[in-house]
């Protein structure tokens, strides 16, 4: 009975410390965190333009994420998602 409680209580404290001892391995290259702040500024900042239709200020705003990011899918995806331009007659 005292062996089934102590599993009970030992198996969250090992996944709460485990989960706290890899905080550090969740950062990417050691990319900090105003470079994370710039992308997701730049990338929101597109979609709001998509959203209003200024697709080449959006342009320009995915483009500027990629500088800070260029290994992010979403940005490529969004980057070919719309078409640029006044739509073909």
């Amino acid at each position: 009975m005292f062996a089934m409680k102590t599993k009970y209580l030992i198996i969250p404290v090992l996944f709460l410390i485990i989960g706290c001892g890899k905080q550090s391995l969740y950062k990417k290259d050691g990319i900090s965190d105003s470079y994370n702040q710039k992308v997701r500024d730049h990338f929101t900042a597109g979609m709001f333009y998509q959203l209003d239709a200024q697709y080449d200020k959006a342009l320009i705003e995915f483009y500027e994420s990629l500088l800070y990011d260029s290994t992010s899918f979403a940005i490529y995806n969004r980057i070919a998602e719309k078409p640029y331009g006044p739509p073909c007659p």
